[in-house]
């Protein structure tokens, strides 16, 4: 599997929509590819971060300012 691959298929690991012999693969090219390895992580915070900040009566703005805090944390500790 290549990067390109991996990283199409990456949302159905992160949602859980792969089967157990395609999360494997995709995971076996994670193990070796810092890159790819690095996407992934970001995504699975990113959806978690969401999934626990999300609620009906949240104040959006608020949501927003969080979600643009994290982003720009997650950025600068990449550098």
């Amino acid at each position: 599997m290549n990067c390109e691959d991996a990283l199409k298929r990456l949302f159905e690991v992160v949602d859980k929509e792969v089967t157990q012999a395609d999360k494997d693969e995709i995971l076996k090219h994670l193990e070796h590819c810092r890159h790819c390895m690095s996407r992934f992580e970001f995504e699975e915070v990113f959806k978690t971060f969401v999934s626990e900040k999300a609620c009906i009566d949240c104040d959006s703005e608020k949501l927003k300012n969080k979600i643009l805090l994290k982003l720009d944390q997650s950025r600068g500790s990449s550098r």
